[in-house]
């Protein structure tokens, strides 16, 4: 997947239109939707602004999947990997983790 279509992916799971976007960045509508077209892409300057906003690593929008991932990112991926599994195995997961942080927490 190229920049343009992970960042209008992280775009949307984010909740925002361009317009939403593009205001938060102090940028026209017209500047975001290039850089969802591929047309253009924003400065180093406001990559940095842009996974701010969408609360996502650098590396994450220019798709670097070998860099390590920040604890947001890693409590991301693994709500992401959860959300995937059917039902069943979803709440023996969920049950899982809790009882590791129960766990864990008991240990200090």
């Amino acid at each position: 997947m190229k920049f343009n279509e992970r960042l209008k992916l992280y775009r949307k799971k984010a909740g925002l239109s361009q317009e939403q976007f593009a205001s938060t960045l102090n940028v026209k509508q017209y500047n975001v939707s290039d850089y969802e077209v591929g047309r253009s892409e924003p400065s180093i300057e406001l990559l940095v602004k842009i996974a701010k906003v969408l609360n996502v690593s650098i590396d994450e929008l220019l798709g670097n999947e070998n860099a390590p991932l920040s604890l947001e990112g890693k409590e991301k991926k693994l709500l992401e990997e959860i959300d995937n599994l059917p039902e069943e195995d979803r709440i023996k997961a969920v049950d899982l983790a809790l009882q590791i942080i129960e766990f864990v927490g008991n240990k200090k």
